[in-house]
C-alpha cells in the first residue's frame, strides 16, 4: 500500500531512512500532490543529508548483523506478493528514475557490498527447472509468482541508463537462475532475489530444450513484450540500432541471436565483430572475422571489412607483427583503404618497438594522458624482471631482477586490466585468507582460439567473491603524471586516493616501506622504474602506503592495514629492533620540530632526532628529511640563504643522493666544471628514497633558482638545472623534452 496520510509517512520513514520532519516539511504547501510529495522528499533528502562516518559505520554494522542472522536461518517458504501490485510499484519507480536521468548532473546509485557472494557451482541440468524466470525488472516463475530480483556484477549494467537496461533485459526474456539467494531488502519490506555472479544467469531461447513441457500460468507471452525478429535483416537492424546508441553488449547479443537462426550470415558475423572490437573483446572479434574469411562463398564484397577488422583485432591483442601483415594485405588488395591501413602499420611498428625494446615516445604519451578519459595506445613491456617463487616468503611469489639493474631503468609498462583474456591471470592473484592461495608460479599462457558463439553465456563459474578479494587487495590508486610547477606549494591530501585500478604483473610486486622501485601512471598505463641500482637476483619492491617517521605511524595507513595487517619489511624490522620507546620518541621529536619557530630550537630537536636513527641508511630517515625541510624554511625566512641551501643539500642526502659540489660561491672546483653536482649515493646497501622523483627534482630546481636569482650565479644555476633534468629523466624517462613539457619550458 502507498502512504496516504501523515501517519502513513510516520510508519514508512524508518524504511526511507529519513526523519519524519524532513518529509513533512516538503508538504508545507497544501496543494502538493502525493506524487509531488514523494518526489520532493527524495530530492530534498538527497540534497540535505550528510553521512558522517559514525552513521555509515553504524549502518554497516546493522547490515552485517542482519546478514549473519539471515545466513543462520533455516530454509523458509517464499511468500509470493501480488503480481499486479509489484508491477505497478516498479512502473512508478521506473518513471521516477527516468525523470532523474534527464538531468545529466544527477546520478544516485547505491549498493551494499561486503556480504558473502554466492556462486552456484551446480550445472544447470542438475537443478530442478521449476524456477525458470521471465525477466522484466520484476521476475515471475512458471506459476506466476512474482518477486523483485537484484542482479549484481552483470556485464554492461554498471552505470547503465534505464534504456540500456531495457536493451539488456527485454521484457519477456527467459532466464534460468542457478540457485539464487532469497533475502530481505536493505531497509526491510518485501523479500527479493539476489544474484551476485553473472555465470548464475543462463539465457534461454523460447525453443530451448529445457522449456519443453513448461507451461506458463500467466500465458506464453508477457503483455507488451517485443516481437522477436524473424529475418536476418531484422536481427541486423535490431543490433544496428543498439550499436548506434553505443550499447555494444546488447548489439553483440542481438547479432549473435540472429546468427543462431542464420549461421551463414557474414553481415551479422562481421557486425558482431565490430561490436566486440568496441568492447575490447579482441579474441572474440578475431574469431568472428576468421570465421567470415573462411566462408568464402558468402564473403563477397564484405572481404575488406573482414580483413580490416581482423587486423584491428590482432592489434588489440598485442600481436603487432601479425596485425602489420594483415593491414598490409588489406592495403595491397584494396587500395581505397591504403591510407588508413598505412597509419595503422606505423602504429604497429611503434607498438612493436615499445614491446620489444622499451622505446617509448614519452612526450607524446604525456600529452595524450592530459586528455580527460583518455585510453592510452601503448604496448605492454616487461624489462629485466620476472615473477618468481621466493623461499624467503615460504614459497610465495615476488618480482626479482634477472640481471643487474641500474638506477632509472624501465622495469614494467602495463595497461590496465580490462580485457576478458585477463580472467585466467586474475585468478592467479592473491584474494585474501578466505580463498585458496594462488599458485607458486605465475604463467601467462597465450589464449587459444576463442569460440564465442553466444555472448553472456559463461563456460565457467565466475566466483565474484574471489574477484572482489583480488580487487580489494591488489588495486592501485592512479597517480597520473601531470604538468608541474615546483614554485606552487603542494597541498597535502589527508585522505588516501581510492584504489580503483587493477594491474596484473605490478600486483606481484611485494611491499617495502623502503622500496627500490617506484611507479606512476600515464592515463591508464602504469610505469615502474628502478630508483637505485638492483643486483641480479634481488627482489624488487614497491611501496603500498605513505611514508612515516617509524613503523608506528606507517602502520596507520589504511592501505597497509588492508593488504598486510602488519608490515615486516626490512625498515619496519629495523624500527622494531630499535624499540617501540625509541620510535615513540622519534615521533614526538618530529612533531615538535614542525612547530618550531626559531632556528636554535629546531637545531636542538634535530640533534636529538638524529640519535634515534643509529645504524639507519640515510634514505630511511624520513623524519630527518622532513625536519631539515622545516630548518631550511626557517633559515630562508630569516634571510640566511647560505645555511638554507646547505640544509637543502642535506635533504638531497636523505633522498639517497650525494651532493658532490657543496660550494656556494667562487670558481667551481676542478671536477665540478665538467660533471653534475649530484649523483646517486654509492655506499654499500644504499638506495634512493621513493619520493626521489617528486622531491628530488623540485629541490634541484629550487637550488638552481636560488643560485640564479639570489646569488646571481648563472653557472651554478645551469648546473643545478641540468641536475634536475638528469634526475627527472632517471625517474620518468623522456629526456630534456619531457622535462620541459612538464615544467612549461620552451
Amino acid at each position: 500500500m502507498s502512504p496516504q496520510t501523515p501517519e502513513d509517512w510516520e510508519i514508512i520513514t524508518p524504511d526511507i531512512g529519513a526523519p519524519a520532519d524532513d518529509i513533512m516539511s516538503a508538504a508545507a504547501d497544501s496543494s502538493t500532490t502525493l506524487e509531488e510529495l514523494a518526489s520532493s522528499t527524495c530530492s530534498r533528502i538527497s540534497q540535505r543529508r550528510l553521512y558522517p562516518p559514525s552513521k555509515i559505520n553504524d549502518a554497516l554494522d546493522k547490515a552485517n548483523a542482519r546478514w549473519v542472522t539471515e545466513k543462520e536461518m533455516p530454509p523458509t517458504p517464499f511468500m509470493a506478493q501480488s503480481r499486479m501490485w509489484l508491477l505497478s510499484c516498479y512502473q512508478a519507480d521506473r518513471q521516477r528514475i527516468m525523470e532523474q536521468e534527464k538531468d545529466s548532473h544527477i546520478s544516485h546509485r547505491r549498493t551494499v557490498i561486503g556480504m558473502e557472494a554466492h556462486v552456484s557451482r551446480t550445472p544447470l541440468e542438475h537443478l530442478d527447472r521449476d524456477r525458470v524466470f521471465s525477466v522484466h525488472i520484476l521476475v515471475e516463475d512458471v506459476d506466476g509468482d512474482a518477486c523483485s530480483m537484484e542482479l549484481y556484477n552483470y556485464p554492461g549494467t554498471i552505470g547503465a541508463s534505464s534504456q540500456l537496461v531495457d536493451a539488456l533485459f527485454p521484457v519477456g526474456s527467459i532466464l534460468a537462475i542457478r540457485e539464487p539467494t532469497l533475502k530481505s531488502a536493505a531497509h526491510g519490506g518485501n523479500p527479493l532475489l539476489r544474484v551476485d555472479c553473472p555465470s548464475d544467469v543462463m539465457w534461454l531461447e523460447p525453443d530451448d530444450e529445457m522449456l519443453v513441457g513448461v507451461e506458463w500460468k500467466t500465458g506464453d507471452r508477457v503483455p507488451n513484450s517485443p516481437e522477436l525478429p524473424s529475418t536476418e535483416e531484422e536481427w541486423k537492424s535490431r543490433g544496428n540500432s543498439h550499436y548506434q546508441k553505443g550499447w555494444y553488449i546488447p548489439a553483440a547479443v542481438h547479432y549473435g541471436r540472429g546468427l543462431q537462426r542464420f549461421p551463414s550470415s557474414t553481415a551479422l558475423r562481421l557486425n558482431r565483430a565490430m561490436a566486440y572490437l568496441q568492447l575490447n573483446y579482441f579474441e572474440a572479434a578475431l574469431w568472428d572475422c576468421e570465421a567470415a574469411l573462411d566462408n568464402k562463398e558468402a564473403l563477397g564484397s564484405l572481404k575488406p571489412k573482414a580483413l580490416y577488422r581482423a587486423a584491428r583485432a590482432l592489434y588489440g591483442m598485442g600481436r603487432w607483427n601479425e596485425a602489420e601483415r594483415k593491414f598490409a594485405e588489406t592495403a595491397a588488395e584494396y587500395p581505397a583503404q591504403a591510407t588508413d591501413c598505412q597509419s595503422w602499420i606505423e602504429r604497429c611498428k611503434d607498438r612493436n618497438s615499445e614491446a620489444t625494446d622499451g622505446e617509448y615516445d614519452w612526450v607524446a604519451a604525456f600529452r595524450t594522458a592530459q586528455e580527460p578519459g583518455c585510453r592510452m595506445d601503448l604496448a605492454d613491456f616487461t624489462g629485466p624482471v620476472k615473477a618468481a617463487s621466493l623461499p624467503s616468503r615460504g614459497g610465495g611469489r615476488g618480482i626479482v631482477a634477472k640481471r643487474n639493474i641500474t638506477f632509472g631503468e624501465l622495469l614494467v609498462v602495463e595497461r590496465i586490466a580490462g580485457s576478458p583474456k585477463a580472467a585466467d591471470i586474475v585468478e592467479q592473484l592473491y584474494a585474501g585468507p578466505s580463498y585458496s592461495p594462488p599458485p607458486s608460479k605465475y604463467s601467462i599462457a597465450p589464449p587459444g582460439k576463442v569460440d564465442v558463439a553466444r555472448l553472456l553465456h559463461f563456460n565457467r563459474d565466475v566466483d565474484i567473491g574471489r574477484i572482489e578479494g583480488v580487487l580489494h587487495i591488489n588495486s592501485f590508486s592512479p597517480q597520473s603524471l601531470r604538468p608541474s610547477d615546483f614554485l606552487i606549494e603542494r597541498v597535502e591530501v589527508e585522505e588516501e586516493l581510492v584504489p580503483c585500478s587493477l594491474y596484473l604483473l605490478p600486483s606481484l610486486f611485494n611491499h617495502s616501506c623502503s622500496p627500490n622501485a617506484s611507479w606512476y601512471t600515464l592515463g591508464d598505463v602504469m610505469i615502474i622504474r628502478a630508483i637505485c641500482d638492483i643486483p641480479a637476483g634481488d627482489e624488487v619492491f614497491l611501496s603500498y602506503g605513505p611514508e612515516g617517521d617509524s613503523y608506528l605511524s606507517r602502520a596507520k595507513s589504511n592501505c597497509l592495514a588492508r593488504v598486510l595487517g602488519s608490515c615486516n619489511c626490512a625498515l619496519c624490522v629495523r624500527d622494531r629492533q630499535a624499540g617501540e620507546s625509541v620510535c615513540n620518541q622519534r615521533e614526538q621529536i618530529s612533531a615538535k620540530i614542525q612547530s618550531c619557530t626559531t632556528i636554535s630550537a629546531a637545531l636542538s630537536h634535530i640533534k636529538n632526532l638524529e640519535g634515534t636513527f643509529k645504524g639507519y641508511a640515510a634514505a630511511d630517515q624520513y623524519a630527518m628529511f622532513m625536519a631539515n625541510k622545516k630548518l631550511a624554511d626557517l633559515y630562508i625566512a630569516n634571510s640566511n640563504l647560505d645555511d638554507g641551501i646547505r640544509t637543502l643539500f642535506k635533504r638531497l642526502g636523505y633522498l639517497g643522493l650525494k651532493v658532490t659540489d657543496t660550494s656556494l660561491r667562487g670558481p667551481l672546483p676542478g671536477s665540478s666544471q665538467t660533471t653534475l653536482p649530484i649523483k646517486l649515493a654509492a655506499t654499500e646497501g644504499s638506495h634512493a628514497k621513493r619520493s626521489l622523483e617528486r622531491d628530488g627534482v623540485d629541490l634541484c630546481l629550487y637550488i638552481s633558482t636560488t643560485f640564479g636569482v639570489d646569488f646571481k650565479d648563472p653557472i651554478r644555476e645551469s648546473k643545478w638545472q641540468m641536475s634536475a633534468e638528469w634526475l627527472h629523466d632517471k625517474c620518468y624517462g623522456g629526456g630534456r623534452e619531457l622535462f620541459r613539457a612538464r615544467y612549461h619550458e620552451d
